[in-house]
């Protein structure tokens, strides 16, 4: 089972940014993960050579950083305490880098996390506000991505996981079931059928059943192929029509997550994921990256569209290419 047990939130003291630490609250006391908290103080280049010009007394390194570190850092520390229980507190972490998003996806994935953390909707004066620094690191980072903004994470009951049927989408299986299973949610397999799709929806379609029938047996057959690579320890058991359960043992005792696969229609993936999103789940799990599906779905800018627009939870998964089976 996928876990997470190291999260990394990065703030920027916004008052947005409160939704970040609720999010790391719930989630840490749900995983019994560490929480580490983050603040990147970016490097004012110009401003430095403007200062060596004028032949002004004061030194940016000596200076100024060193005074802005200390204060970043009592707050991170403060806010921690108000935040997080103590089990669940790791470090304050203040890094000066020319780059908010790449510190924040390299100290990420060099740190050994599993989950970055961000707050969307921050105030109009934020860099944080999705589309941009929040948004570059689901681009940039190796390491699972959750955006959120005034959710409640302990009511979830619906996770939504996006889905060509691809083996690259369903990479983003792994986090969606260990959420499940966390937060007693069931899970829908959402599939967009778009209405000017490419060849491959009509590729080994049976006459004799429908094309939502068809769409279902090839995704079922992508989680088969999944799972029998990546994870052999959970089974999907079918059952009749689009119903089925994910089963796996835990201490010896059976578990079971429910499933529903949608099949919906639209002209842009995008919006038709957000709007069965709105209506339907508290949260979306869904692969960064994707090719070769039924309708194509998962490019990144798709990824990148829902993250900026839908209002839940989103948390999204760069597949590694590495460990993807060959065939």
């Amino acid at each position: 089972m996928f876990t997470i047990k190291k999260i990394l939130v990065p703030t920027d003291f916004s008052d947005h940014s409160i939704n970040a630490y609720n999010a790391a609250h719930q989630l840490s006391r749900r995983f019994g993960a560490t929480v580490d908290v983050i603040h990147i103080i970016q490097t004012l280049h110009y401003f430095n050579k403007s200062i060596a010009k004028l032949s002004v007394p004061l030194e940016m390194n000596e200076d100024m950083y060193p005074q802005l570190k200390k204060q970043a850092s009592h707050k991170l520390k403060r806010l921690m305490n108000d935040y997080l229980k103590p089990e669940n507190k790791g470090k304050d972490i203040v890094q000066i880098a020319p780059g908010p998003a790449r510190a924040i996806a390299k100290r990420a994935e060099e740190g050994g996390y599993d989950l970055i953390l961000m707050a969307t909707f921050g105030a109009h004066a934020s860099n944080f506000l999705i589309g941009s620094i929040a948004e570059k690191v689901i681009r940039y980072s190796k390491i699972p991505v959750l955006t959120t903004g005034e959710s409640n994470l302990d009511s979830v009951e619906n996770i939504l996981l996006p889905t060509d049927g691809s083996q690259i989408s369903l990479r983003a299986l792994p986090m969606a079931i260990s959420l499940a299973d966390t937060l007693n949610a069931t899970i829908s397999l959402f599939h967009v059928q778009e209405l000017y799709g490419t060849a491959a929806e009509v590729i080994h379609m049976d006459p004799a059943h429908s094309v939502e029938e068809n769409i279902r047996d090839i995704i079922y057959t992508g989680i088969r192929e999944f799972l029998t690579h990546s994870w052999d320890a959970i089974e999907l058991q079918r059952g009749e029509h689009f119903e089925s359960q994910f089963i796996y043992f835990e201490e010896g005792i059976k578990k079971t997550i429910d499933v529903t696969l949608v099949v919906d229609r639209g002209i842009s993936a995008h919006q038709v994921i957000e709007k069965y999103a709105a209506e339907n789940a508290d949260m979306v799990v869904m692969a960064s990256h994707g090719r070769s599906g039924l309708a194509h779905v998962f490019l990144g800018s798709t990824t990148e569209n829902v993250a900026r627009h839908v209002t839940l939870p989103v948390i999204t998964v760069k597949p590694d290419f590495d460990e993807m089976p060959v065939g």
